[in-house]
């Protein structure tokens, strides 16, 4: 047995001692509704996240099925994967507009809002991506703002290796119940020395701006950020780790959205954005020679839809949006793309069962538009079972960079065509509507013209954009959720995967080096009214693939642990104490490139 294993194996029985000693609140959780449970999580990890998350590491929100993965820290450069998806094909969206990015889908999870102004992310697929959104290609994580309250807020933390960071939030609100306006603002900063390698540092500005109105009759919010950031990237993207590199990325995003408040989802919404990115990347080769690209990125979209049933069952959704994206590129040439998109989902339901079907026209400039049909049923087994089956398609243009990029490290291949996605579904989920929400799902992913990064024999010099062919992908994916009373709150999930694919390449970026399984928990446990005690914990086993020559190679189990304590004595102080990688995790998510060592942090924050 390793060190690392009678470690954990110490820390687990620790941690369920103080458990049996302490929790004697079994009664507390028999009134508790999932309404509550969940409000009760949002706060935790609002608190968590604002704290040790939002500054350092990893500093984006647990979700059960979604694995985000870093080159070097998050605040650096992470991608969001869902299903086993590349970063191309799963990213964020507001309020059903999806955040894309033309130049590299690695900016996907890029995010320049602090997450306590968002209710905790809702993961989308399938079916309920499709209908609810206008579409990653296998997933996304669509946020919603959450309702002003007046806080104002201040935090300073301090790591290892001279890291540290400060931020501050005001939120002021003003009205009636009936209308009200609320207004916040935020500043943050954050430095990181030696993230994996020793010049591998980081620096990041930011801030922004938002105003809500809320009346009985229609929510508006409008936002804006920006941030700044600049971080060495010696080893990222399959780059060789003997050449020194460093990014820079300048980020301002504006985003606005309107719906009604009809419950239990508006009649209407749209939503309208605009994003302005710079990326600049230097590579420094040997004999003083400098590699570099210079992009500049605009995007423009907006997005209307509707929602609605009569009485008779008969009903449906419909939705419309515009997308235009500007790229100017040193390195990636000048271009121009706009996407159109429309949608419409007629719906019939009657006792139990709702049935849809329906079709989205996405016609793109410069390529053949796309007719992509989706369809299923919604079976109400009882008040808390529901099963759903579904049947749908998306598409994908592939980034600019996949098209054109040329460097020492990596070749795009001009003439790749558009991804095409079809994707089968059975899911079934139990609310309770007491402490607990299961989640279940059977799925079948066919997908061609699936672009990665590949090395097709342990010699070759640089990673190269390549058309897979049609890859086929089954999949299993279980999610929990549960409360006990207000003080334990777990939420875990395992995804078992398995791919079938044309090429059997030495080694790949994305797509063919994936996890085969993974687990995933996260829990917020409040051992006294003042101490909390935090913890997350991914375990994966990669499939193999021959770049991956030994087991340690295949399997990782990152985790995260934090205090947080906020003393009665000394009301709105919090102090906060966090370990990433707690058992110093060697494992690679991306095949020669190290991975960020245990490292801690601590820090204060005041609430006024």
């Amino acid at each position: 047995m390793t060190l690392m294993r009678k470690n954990l194996f110490a820390l687990y029985g620790l941690f369920f001692c103080l458990v049996a000693l302490r929790f004697g609140w079994a009664a507390d959780s028999a009134d508790v509704r999932l309404e509550d449970m969940r409000v009760v999580a949002s706060e935790a990890d609002v608190r968590f996240e604002a704290g040790t998350g939002a500054v350092f590491s990893d500093s984006l929100p647990f979700a059960p099925g979604v694995l985000f993965q870093s080159q070097g820290v998050s605040a650096s450069q992470t991608d969001i994967h869902i299903r086993g998806s590349s970063f191309s094909g799963a990213g964020l969206s507001v309020g059903g507009l999806a955040l894309r990015h033309p130049q590299t889908e690695h900016f996907h999870a890029e995010w320049p809002f602090p997450w306590e102004w968002f209710l905790p992310p809702e993961r989308l697929t399938g079916q309920n991506q499709i209908r609810q959104s206008t579409a990653h290609l296998v997933g996304s994580l669509d946020m919603a703002f959450r309702p002003v309250t007046s806080r104002r807020h201040v935090e300073a933390g301090w790591g290892e290796r001279g890291s540290n960071c400060q931020r501050a939030l005001w939120q002021s609100v003003r009205g009636s119940d009936s209308a009200s306006v609320g207004m916040g603002v935020f500043a943050t900063r954050e430095s990181m020395q030696g993230v994996d390698f020793d010049d591998n540092d980081l620096d990041r500005l930011g801030g922004g701006g938002h105003v809500q109105y809320l009346s009985d009759a229609v929510r508006a919010d409008i936002a804006a950020a920006h941030q700044s950031k600049t971080f060495g990237a010696r080893g990222y993207y399959g780059v060789n780790p003997d050449w020194p590199a460093e990014e820079s990325l300048d980020d301002m995003l504006a985003l606005a959205t309107l719906s009604d408040r009809a419950a239990p989802q508006p009649l209407w919404r749209g939503a309208i954005l605009w994003r302005d990115t710079r990326d600049g990347y230097s590579l420094f080769l040997p004999g003083d020679t400098v590699f570099e690209n210079r992009h500049r990125t605009r995007m423009a979209a907006v997005m209307l839809e509707g929602n609605g049933r009569k009485e008779n069952g008969l009903g449906g959704r419909w939705r419309a949006s515009l997308e235009s994206e500007h790229l100017d590129s040193s390195n990636l040439g000048r271009h121009r793309r706009n996407r159109a998109e429309a949608m419409a989902a007629p719906e019939m339901a009657k006792g139990p069962l709702t049935v849809f079907a329906g079709l989205r026209c996405r016609a793109v400039s410069e390529t053949r538009s796309a007719w992509l049909p989706f369809a299923g049923a919604q079976i109400d087994l009882t008040e808390r079972d529901t099963i759903e089956v579904s049947y749908t398609e998306n598409a994908r243009e592939p980034s600019f960079t996949e098209l054109n990029y040329e460097s020492p490290g990596s070749l795009g291949q001009e003439g790749l065509g558009a991804e095409r996605l079809q994707a089968t579904e059975i899911a079934w989920t139990r609310d309770d509507r007491n402490a607990s929400l299961w989640e279940s799902a059977l799925f079948a992913h066919r997908s061609r013209n699936t672009v990665d990064w590949i090395k097709a024999e342990p010699d070759a010099p640089r990673w190269t954009a390549t058309d897979l062919g049609r890859v086929e992908t089954l999949g299993l994916e279980i999610l929990a959720r549960h409360a006990w009373g207000r003080r334990w709150v777990l939420a875990a999930g395992y995804t078992g995967l398995h791919k079938r694919n044309e090429l059997d390449p030495y080694a790949a970026r994305y797509v063919l080096d994936y996890p085969r399984h993974t687990v995933q928990a996260d829990m917020t446990v409040r051992l006294t009214d003042a101490l909390s005690w935090h913890w997350r914990q991914t375990w994966r086993r990669q499939a193999p693939i021959p770049a991956r020559e030994t087991s340690e190679q295949r399997s990782g189990f990152s985790g995260r642990m934090g205090l947080d304590f906020s003393p009665e004595e000394a009301r709105g102080l919090r102090l906060w104490l966090v370990c990433d990688n707690v058992w110093n995790d060697a494992f690679e998510p991306f095949i020669g490139q190290p991975v960020s060592a245990r490292r801690f942090a601590g820090g204060l924050s005041m609430e006024f």
